[in-house]
């Protein structure tokens, strides 16, 4: 699987999680905070993305307060982005991009995606060669 193609379907799967996780009209700052997260990964390369976390990490743990929460979604899921891509970029014997990742559950989510694709590229090998 392609890094480009990898990336792209963490941040889509994201997406769809956060849509459910904060669905209430209640919850449309933290909503948008991760939507803009997810959305300012797509299509970077690993630095790139490493050079997002840290920026909106200084943003988020510096002395300006104003709408916290919705930039608290935003690095929590560049983390989460970050720490998925960590478990990919093992697989293929590059260096993760922060210490402590990948965990468990990003570890989880790449071999789900790549297995995804796996499946979907014999599937259509199939179809193809009947």
């Amino acid at each position: 699987m392609e890094y480009l193609d990898f990336l792209n379907q963490v941040i889509n799967n994201g997406i769809i999680s956060a849509k459910q996780d904060y669905s209430s009209i209640r919850q449309k700052n933290k909503l948008d905070g991760a939507l803009t997260g997810f959305e300012a990964c797509r299509n970077k390369k690993p630095e790139e993305l490493l050079e997002i976390y840290k920026e909106i990490s200084a943003y988020v743990t510096g002395e300006n307060r104003e709408n916290y929460l919705w930039f608290r979604c935003y690095q929590a899921e560049v983390e989460w982005v970050c720490n998925v891509v960590s478990a990919f970029c093992i697989g293929k014997l590059q260096p993760v991009l922060l210490p402590g990742f990948p965990t468990t559950n990003a570890i989880q989510q790449a071999a789900k995606i790549i297995e995804n694709s796996i499946r979907e590229k014999i599937r259509k090998y199939r179809n193809d060669n009947g």
